[in-house]
């Protein structure tokens, strides 16, 4: 399912930044970080099971409940 990965990204910097631009960042470069490529993720890329895996793992990480 394209999108997946941006869905899980966008879930993660909603609830855990509440709109500040400063903790957005924070979470982005952590992404980058876990290599992620945040800034490569869009609706329509591809879903790739190893990065999908990492951004759940952040989002344990964080306290998200992906659902």
């Amino acid at each position: 399912m394209a999108g997946q990965a941006k869905k899980l990204i966008d879930l993660l910097v909603s609830q855990k930044a509440k709109g500040n631009r400063d903790i957005e960042n924070f979470i982005r470069v952590k992404l980058s970080m876990k290599g992620i490529p945040v800034n490569t993720i869009t609706e329509s890329s591809a879903d790739d099971p190893v990065v999908i895996n990492k951004i759940k793992d952040v989002l344990k990480e964080f306290g998200v409940n992906a659902g």
